[in-house]
This record gives C-alpha cells, sequence and structure tokens, in this order.
C-alpha cells in the first residue's frame, strides 16, 4: 500500500513537472532605450535605479489574449519615476504555462531612469538689463513660483 502511494505521488510530481511549464530569457542589453521624444545634447539627470516596467497577457486554456507589448513595458518603467529616458536596460521574455488551464506571457524592462535636467535661462547682457525698465525674479513661496520685482543694484 505505501509503495502504491509512495509510486503515485512520484509520478504525480513528475507530471506536474512536465506539466507547469515556466521559462525565461534575456532578450537584449541596451545602452539607452526611450519611447519618448529625447533632445540630444541635452542634460540629464538619473531619478531612479533598477526601475521595472512590464507588459503581461494570459494565456486561457491555450489561446493567448495577445501579445505583450515592449513598448508598453517601457512607459511603464518611466512613468514610475516620471523619466524621459533608460540607460543600463536588460530586456527579457518570460512565460508560464499549466496546460490547458491558465499561463502568462511577459515582457519586462529593467534599468535607470534619467529627466531632462532643468533649463535655466543664463547670462543676460547688463546693458540690456540697465536699459529694463523692471526687473523680476522668480522665487518659490509654499510650492508655487511667483515673480518678484527686483532692485537693479541687486544685479551685479
Amino acid at each position: 500500500m505505501w509503495k502504491l502511494a509512495r509510486f503515485l505521488g512520484t509520478i504525480g510530481m513528475f507530471l506536474s513537472l512536465i506539466f507547469i511549464a515556466n521559462c525565461s530569457w534575456r532578450i537584449a542589453d541596451l545602452t539607452v532605450a526611450s519611447t519618448k521624444n529625447v533632445e540630444m545634447g541635452a542634460e540629464y539627470v538619473r531619478v531612479a535605479t533598477g526601475v521595472r516596467g512590464s507588459d503581461i497577457k494570459s494565456i486561457i486554456i491555450f489561446i493567448p489574449t495577445g501579445h505583450p507589448n515592449l513598448e508598453e513595458a517601457v512607459d511603464r518603467a518611466l512613468e514610475k519615476a516620471d523619466g524621459e529616458l533608460m540607460t543600463n536596460v536588460v530586456l527579457y521574455q518570460k512565460w508560464w504555462w499549466i496546460p490547458y488551464i491558465y499561463g502568462q506571457i511577459k515582457y519586462e524592462v529593467k534599468g535607470d531612469i534619467w529627466k531632462r535636467k532643468e533649463k535655466s535661462v543664463g547670462f543676460i547682457d547688463k546693458d540690456l538689463l540697465s536699459k529694463a525698465q523692471k526687473i523680476y525674479k522668480a522665487v518659490e513661496k509654499d510650492g508655487k513660483i511667483q515673480l518678484v520685482e527686483i532692485d537693479k543694484t541687486e544685479i551685479r
């Protein structure tokens, strides 16, 4: 009796390993990836590292509900850190399936997120400033930006 139970248990474990399929592989390594318009030559700052984004589609019985979209996976990663581009990007495809029941296909991206550095006005010609009637500077107060008139003598 115990031999039969052990034999059936062994067969059950073996069949479950065969029937539950699972696979993952690295598709690519990219230096830079983005789904947004990126200004070449602009300065960017890293806002997050090791951010992941994915797009998943289901397999019901044996019919896939669609194909995962790599662009959607990158968009989701960029949205997590409010960034514009990714560096050190690794792309994976993963899937698992219990035959004739359910499964999933997934694209996953992982990388560092970068955002464009805020533009500064830069330098203004002193002669132009001396001819100006009023000069303002931007001041942050209570989370809002306000324009405050400044005295011309404050300008160096």
